[in-house]
């Protein structure tokens, strides 16, 4: 698999994490495990090749896209690809997509959806561009120049919301949504509608996605002997609360997922 990653123009870091260039071979006849992780945010593919093309385990075709919307998820999935693969992955930051296509984030989550069902036919010029432009300097650059039009028609930034999504990654495992509402000076209840509608998760959720995205860097930078100072920071009961967690959103225990080498997505995880 190659991967390329580039940063966007520097007006946009509020909305867009990062670009991705990803490319990866499949035979004729052969199939790859394609894994799907959440990684805290909503992302968009847009295939320059073939149409996207997958299968379930028992063989049977899932839908084709040119491109599509992957909504925040909690559960991983994973799809057999049948075919070769080159996109571009645009990773919006936690309440980018939001922010500048103004549709609700939680339509999306748990879902990857065809991009012209998500937000309409407003993106089919952009994806004949990048199909057709053979340079991926120009690629990244025709990206630039679509978020920015559209951060100038519909961006709508809530400070309050973004102060939340911070003290939630700095504090994954230790504010209740109480605390974080009076944090803020907003309701319970209107954090949980402004705050779903943005992100796609509640606060509660995402909360506990921060703190497996968080533990899962903490595993893979520090050695195992440290780990105990990760469940007390993190706010882990005891060894089996963590390893629950992490079974729920990784679909496996710690020490499988990490010896797992299919080819993923979780490359773009929050960092």
């Amino acid at each position: 698999m190659q991967v390329i990653h580039q940063l966007p123009h520097p007006a946009l870091t509020p909305y867009v994490h990062g670009y991705w260039e990803i490319r990866y071979e499949v035979k004729p006849g052969e199939t790859h495990p394609l894994s799907f992780g959440c990684t805290g945010r909503t992302h968009w593919l847009i295939f320059l090749e073939n149409m996207f093309q997958t299968s379930f385990d028992d063989g049977q075709p899932l839908t084709n896209y040119n491109s599509m919307f992957i909504g925040q998820m909690i559960r991983p999935f994973t799809h057999q690809l049948t075919t070769p693969v080159q996109a571009i992955t645009i990773d919006f930051t936690p309440t980018g997509f939001y922010q500048l296509f103004a549709q609700p984030a939680h339509e999306l989550a748990g879902l990857t959806v065809d991009t012209k069902l998500g937000v309409g036919p407003s993106t089919d010029s952009l994806v004949d561009q990048l199909r057709n432009e053979p340079s991926r300097a120009v690629r990244f650059g025709l990206l630039d120049v679509f978020f920015l039009r559209r951060l100038h028609d519909t961006s709508r930034s809530d400070n309050q919301i973004e102060t939340a999504v911070k003290l939630l990654q700095q504090q994954p495992g230790c504010l209740q949504v109480r605390q974080l509402a009076d944090l803020i000076n907003c309701s319970e209840r209107t954090l949980n509608r402004r705050f779903t509608q943005s992100v796609g998760l509640s606060p509660k959720e995402y909360a506990r996605v921060q703190r497996f995205l968080q533990a899962r860097l903490w595993m893979d930078t520090q050695p195992a002997h440290r780990w105990g100072d990760m469940l007390t920071r993190l706010g882990y009961y005891d060894q089996a609360h963590f390893i629950n967690e992490f079974r729920y959103f990784a679909g496996k225990p710690p020490g499988v997922y990490f010896s797992d080498k299919h080819f993923s997505l979780d490359f773009m995880r929050e960092r």
